[in-house]
């Protein structure tokens, strides 16, 4: 299936699914959730669950001149990530078509892999991929350890679908040298103690943050209603700063 294409600001957006690409675009550009602050006019960002881009074009939006290190594990939504980068002929990003959690291998991802996909819901995490009409699929995966080394991150993202406590811990080591972040946590029934275990983190590495509950089941409900009344989700969206 071709990608269809999108004139949106001063980008040229290629897509597959409208209805994600909206969304996306409502959340990102217009609601600005991933928006930051820093001195830095060449600040390096890692974008943990990339999807089709709309969040790196944003990343450039604001900071022309940013290093961008994005991940992104779904081939189909890969594809139109490379798409969107090579488009609008974006510098300084490196694209890896991988997962992200605390260790480097291969795992099965759940999700819709179909071309024309919702990919936002993939996850390597059981629990939270075992919806009404999602597949399995091998993936490769990575760990952010030697990735950071020794750099300076001025911003991380973690959109990774259920891996972030995993993440965090791992990284925890190197937490000194993130500035900001952003953190989507999904809590389903089985993980309800996890987000305690995400501020106690923050917390011990001298991080000012916020959380905030977001209300998803009506907007999972459409498609998946025996998934939503089993496991009663919920995303948290964290935001912090060192302080």
């Amino acid at each position: 299936m071709k990608s269809k294409h999108l004139k949106y600001r001063n980008f040229d957006i290629a897509y597959k699914n409208e209805f994600e690409l909206n969304f996306l675009i409502e959340e990102i550009f217009e609601n600005e959730s991933y928006f930051f602050e820093t001195k830095n006019d060449s600040p390096f960002i890692i974008d943990c669950g990339a999807h089709i881009g709309i969040s790196v074009l944003y990343f450039k939006y604001k900071f022309p001149r940013a290093r961008i290190l994005a991940f992104e594990p779904d081939k189909n939504s890969f594809d139109i990530l490379q798409e969107n980068v090579k488009r609008n002929n974006l510098t300084q990003v490196q694209l890896v078509n991988k997962a992200v959690s605390d260790f480097s291998g291969e795992a099965i991802m759940y999700g819709d892999f179909s071309q024309n996909a919702e990919s936002v819901g993939n996850t390597l995490k059981e629990e939270w991929g075992a919806r009404e009409g999602f597949s399995q699929s091998r993936v490769e995966v990575t760990n952010l350890p030697p990735l950071i080394g020794s750099s300076r991150v001025d911003y991380l993202k973690l959109d990774v679908e259920g891996t972030e406590l995993e993440v965090l811990r791992q990284i925890e080591p190197q937490m000194k040298q993130i500035e900001q972040l952003f953190v989507e946590f999904h809590e389903y029934d089985e993980n309800k103690l996890v987000l305690n275990d995400i501020k106690k983190l923050l917390e011990r590495n001298q991080f000012f943050f916020a959380v905030n509950k977001i209300e998803i089941q009506q907007i999972l409900y459409r498609k998946y209603p025996e998934w939503v009344n089993k496991h009663q989700p919920f995303v948290h969206v964290i935001k912090g700063r060192k302080s």
